[in-house]
């Protein structure tokens, strides 16, 4: 039971908007990524009232009514409709609205909300709260298992493969060599996927049982026996992979209407897992019992990009954008948050910033480097050093477990971003937060740096200079390298690019 207002207001605020619009209107389903039911404010026969919770607004496509946020349409519900006793000022209305809410899920007792209505109360004042968690909320994120991910994953990067376009890419612009290829992929596109015939879903499951065919009886899955496919469609690991398929990050389990599964049940038969995995209808096997739907995922254009981590297993995927509009980030990983809680959802998983590990391609002196990217992180495993690498410079604290996990006898450890984040005081805060860490763990930072004008990354160093590279590099302690930083800000002013910050620390270093 609640016992303040502002946790009334917190607590409605974070119920799901389908929960309450499910009490209060007919005919509610979902549509993508809205909510449709029968609009309450003209007489509807045909659900054309849509609900967005991704951008909170909500309009009627019949009548024209519309206004942002589930509050302004239970309160105009209330209002109009039902002709509810509600006070005249607007922000009392909002409030009497929230309470009736509450009241009507139980949350709080009816002398409450004779109590609570009649106070003045605003979202504002919510919002300065600490959340409360309703009765009827979604069940914390659930992840798949390590191994499901990394043989998951792996799977995928062989079923998409990679085209001679991005092949080109990584080998002339990226310099890559054949041998790193195999962590790298064309990511699928559900719409040119659907049309070669090819369920993703599908096709990972297929491979992962040919593999186990193979080693089980010697055999590819096409050429077994059905009672011996049906053995290996019953082993344990793909049974569990079957289960949690819908949360491994990027994937999703879509549930389809109950019409929609007897139009298509036919093609199945129940005592038969194979004829099921012979077509993109699928099951998932929930607690209220078997769901008819179709396994989704994220789809973008462009290079997929295998993280590993100090095991070499396969812990998430970047997505390296073809192409990208204005400001727009050039690289996402593959994930399906927005999938998780919703109610015409199963699953959905946050991939959260993995980074990974790459260990020396050649014998070398195998030092702790960390850096910001696959790319930069695939160079300096070419020195035969280890690299660590992050997917955001802010994302650092996902390196430490990391280098505790690869460090063993090491106390000396690298930091190798890119040349030009040197001038950043955004990224410099971040370098010092990271800096300290590791000092807490006893190790010796040293910082690498050189000139922008022989490399922005690591990456495009080495590949400009070429084995000349340490030539033009100079690895210097982190107090050096802060002093001169502070330095370098007392002698130019606010206005100064980050450029110029750059420059005077070169200068001062007098680099090659």
């Amino acid at each position: 039971m609640l016992y303040k207002m502002n946790q009334v207001w917190a607590a409605i605020l974070n119920l799901d908007p389908y929960l309450i619009i499910e009490k209060y209107f007919q005919k509610v389903h979902m549509e993508g990524q809205h909510i449709v039911f029968l609009c309450p404010f003209h007489k509807d026969e045909d659900p054309s009232m849509k609900f967005t919770p991704g951008k909170n607004i909500w309009k009627c496509f019949s009548c024209g009514a519309s206004g942002s946020g589930i509050v302004s349409i239970m309160t105009r519900y209330f209002d109009d409709v039902l002709q509810a006793p509600m006070p005249n000022d607007n922000k009392e209305k909002a409030n009497y609205t929230v309470c009736r809410i509450a009241y009507d899920f139980d949350l709080i007792t009816e002398k409450q909300f004779e109590s609570f209505s009649k106070q003045k109360y605003t979202t504002k004042d919510a919002a300065l709260s600490h959340p409360v968690e309703a009765k009827q909320t979604c069940r914390d994120q659930i992840t798949a298992d390590p191994d499901v991910i990394n043989n998951v994953y792996r799977a995928m990067a062989e079923v998409c493969g990679l085209s001679e376009k991005h092949r080109k890419h990584l080998l002339r612009e990226r310099f890559l060599v054949d041998g790193d290829l195999k962590n790298y992929f064309s990511f699928p596109e559900r719409k040119k996927m659907f049309k070669k015939g090819v369920d993703l879903h599908k096709a990972i499951l297929d491979l992962l049982c040919d593999r186990i065919a193979k080693m089980r009886y010697g055999r590819a899955l096409s050429e077994l026996s059905l009672p011996e496919k049906n053995e290996v469609y019953g082993l344990p690991f793909i049974q569990k992979v079957m289960r949690q398929f819908p949360y491994i990050p990027g994937f999703y389990f879509r549930p389809v209407t109950n019409d929609e599964v007897e139009k298509t049940k036919k093609l199945f038969s129940e005592e038969n897992i194979r004829k099921q995995m012979e077509n993109s209808l699928c099951y998932f096997d929930s607690e209220k019992g078997r769901i008819y739907g179709f396994y989704e995922y994220m789809s973008y254009q462009g290079i997929g990009i295998l993280n590993t981590d100090s095991r070499a297993w396969v812990c998430g995927i970047d997505i390296r954008k073809d192409k990208v509009n204005g400001k727009e980030s050039r690289y996402v990983r593959f994930s399906s948050e927005f999938a998780h809680g919703k109610r015409n959802y199963i699953g959905g998983s946050s991939s959260g910033s993995p980074g990974g590990v790459i260990y020396p391609k050649e014998p070398g002196a195998c030092q702790l480097f960390v850096t910001e990217g696959r790319f930069k992180a695939e160079k300096i495993a070419e020195t035969g050093n280890i690299a660590i690498y992050i997917t955001g410079v802010a994302t650092w604290k996902n390196a430490m477990s990391l280098i505790d996990e690869v460090r063993e006898w090491r106390t000396r450890i690298y930091i190798a971003f890119d040349s030009d984040v040197m001038g950043n005081k955004a990224v410099h805060k971040q370098l010092q937060s990271l800096a300290e860490a590791l000092q807490e763990r006893n190790m010796d930072v040293r910082m690498v740096v050189w000139k922008l004008e022989y490399g922005k990354g690591f990456d495009d160093l080495m590949n400009n200079q070429g084995i000349n590279y340490k030539k033009y590099v100079k690895a210097i302690t982190y107090q050096h390298f802060e002093r001169l930083y502070q330095a370098c800000l007392r002698e130019l002013n606010d206005e100064a690019s980050k450029y110029a910050i750059q420059n005077s620390i070169e200068d001062k270093l007098k680099l090659q």
